[in-house]
């Protein structure tokens, strides 16, 4: 709910249009996302390290990628302004790839995969939205602003665990059991039942 009230979908004029095709790439990015934080996971606690687990990913990443670059598209953009255009590439695949996968990965190493993923999804309409305000002097509405303040609850009690119960909560080491010994009196034996004489 908050992440459809932070996108703005439900202030839109025009009514909803809804796209079969869009909705099934949007499953299909969600369920390989999450396949890779689980496979992230089980990588790191074979011991791999990090940045092998990273350089891997984008490095599959971008083979798969090249058959949809448009090179001749990328090669004018360079030759306009080398510099300053080669410069925004690289910073663009570091904000936007590199490091996300990276933050993402040492997540994994301090949180269950399914949290991680959750709190990544979360994150992304709110940092949308900030940017937006910051970059673009967008001003969010009644709805996005109520949908911010879910988002970051509902993450914020995600993250939320309770502290372990201490000893106090079952009687303290001083308690009835604890040392092993019974608390029940001695039941006196009958005369003869000992052996002794009568």
């Amino acid at each position: 709910m908050g992440c459809v009230l932070t996108s703005g979908l439900l202030e839109q004029q025009s009514g909803i249009r809804v796209s079969i095709i869009g909705i099934i790439f949007g499953i299909a990015a969600a369920f390989f996302y999450a396949l890779y934080s689980i496979f992230s996971r089980v990588a790191t606690d074979k011991k791999y390290h990090t940045y092998t687990v990273i350089f891997y990913s984008v490095l599959m990443a971008s083979i798969a990628l090249l058959p949809f670059a448009d090179f001749p598209a990328i090669g004018s953009f360079v030759a306009a302004q080398p510099v300053a255009n080669i410069g925004f590439i690289l910073l663009h695949s570091l904000f936007t790839s590199v490091l996300p996968y990276i933050l993402i990965t040492l997540a994994l190493l301090h949180a269950e995969a399914g949290k991680v993923s959750i709190l990544a999804s979360g994150g992304e309409p709110i940092a949308a939205a900030i940017f937006g305000i910051i970059f673009y002097s967008e001003v969010p509405s009644v709805l996005m602003t109520i949908g911010l303040v879910v988002v970051i609850a509902a993450l914020t009690l995600l993250c939320y665990e309770k502290k372990p119960s201490g000893p106090a909560d079952h009687g303290g080491p001083a308690g009835p059991g604890v040392s092993g010994k019974s608390t029940e009196p001695a039941e006196l034996s009958e005369p003869g039942e000992s052996g002794g004489p009568a």
